[in-house]
């Protein structure tokens, strides 16, 4: 089977499928160019059940009510389960479409992987580069406060500073002190961050890129197998139609004539 898709890219194709059908018969045919079979559910519903064999709710993916459902598309009575329609999918899936569905896959996974290994080493050297500011940082801090902690003088040299009143200048000037460097250590870590977010946006592009590539190739892959299954359908229904006429041309000729028997 070729990709699984999640949840979000099946209700976007259940949604797409539906806004652009105005009865079963086109719904079933979007439906399959999206890589889903209509079906009748457990309880009864309309479901779609994926190549992958994954089912559901026509209802809650298209976001309508089940009477709204079943006002376009009827009745699902008539519809397979989805053991039957799992059961179908595998009897089109010859060993040959298997084959090509497995080398795409594979090479989606070959395209993304350089990318995922990218935005794991990066995850990893980000983290190591936070830690080691933030080392850097209290490092730097503690040095800063020993100085500034040193310039206040104790015994009667302290006690004469503030006589004079150049303890408290002193001290405001320590608190001032702190607070820039509190505020430069922020801005530091700030602007870090604000750079590994940007080289992370830049790499999450190129993933959304490759994605979105993906994805064609995927509803292309989907769109070829519908039309691959239809052609089976129609040869199957020819096939189908002349056994029927054979069979309807030898019952109106009746039974060959058979020769005098043979005396004993």
């Amino acid at each position: 089977m070729p990709w699984a898709q999640n949840a979000k890219d099946l209700k976007t194709a259940v949604q797409d499928a539906w806004n652009i059908s105005d009865n079963r018969k086109a719904f079933e045919r979007a439906l399959e160019d999206r890589g889903m079979l209509l079906a009748k559910g457990d309880r009864r519903g309309h479901v779609a059940v994926t190549y992958e064999g994954e089912a559901v709710s026509i209802a809650r993916y298209a976001g309508k009510k089940a009477k709204e459902v079943r006002e376009r598309l009827g009745k699902p009575d008539d519809l397979r389960s989805v053991a039957e329609t799992k059961s179908h999918i595998a009897d089109f899936m010859t060993p040959q479409v298997q084959k090509y569905m497995r080398e795409a896959r594979f090479q989606s996974h070959q395209d993304m992987k350089p990318l995922q290994d990218k935005r794991l080493a990066m995850i990893q050297a980000q983290k190591a580069e936070r830690q080691r500011l933030e080392a850097k940082q209290k490092e730097r801090w503690q040095a800063e406060t020993n100085q500034r902690a040193a310039r206040m003088h104790k015994g009667f040299k302290g006690l004469w500073d503030k006589l004079t009143g150049k303890y408290a200048e002193q001290r405001r000037q320590n608190e001032q002190e702190t607070f820039n460097a509190y505020q430069r250590d922020k801005q530091q870590a700030h602007d870090l961050r604000k750079a590994q977010l940007d080289e992370r946006r830049k790499l999450q592009a190129d993933i959304q890129q490759n994605r979105m590539e993906a994805t064609k190739r995927q509803a292309k892959l989907y769109k070829d197998l519908a039309s691959y299954k239809r052609m089976q359908e129609k040869q199957q229904a020819r096939h189908n139609e002349r056994f029927h006429q054979q069979s309807k041309t030898n019952q109106k000729s009746g039974p060959e004539p058979q020769g005098p028997e043979l005396e004993r």
